[in-house]
């Protein structure tokens, strides 16, 4: 038996892993079964090093951010009228 959509996606992930076991004990599953897993881990590991990047990224910014305004400050000082 199959589960709709809708019931599919109300089942917790212990549910569905449960599910999954359950089916697993009784099919065969072809090669793209493996290959899915491969690129799923793949996927994870991608994810994680766009979010360490990202992470950079963001503390660079900051950093230069800093910079620019000590940068101009002494030429704001400058402009300000005695």
């Amino acid at each position: 038996m199959a589960f709709t959509l809708k019931e599919l996606r109300t089942l917790s992930d212990a549910e569905l892993e449960a599910q999954h076991d359950n089916k697993a004990s009784s099919t065969e599953m072809g090669l793209s079964y493996y290959l899915d897993e491969m690129r799923a881990r793949q996927q994870t590991k991608i994810n994680e090093e766009m979010r360490v990047l990202t992470k950079r990224i963001y503390w660079l910014t900051v950093v230069v951010t800093i910079a620019t305004i000590c940068n101009l400050a002494p030429l704001v000082i400058q402009l300000i009228p005695s």
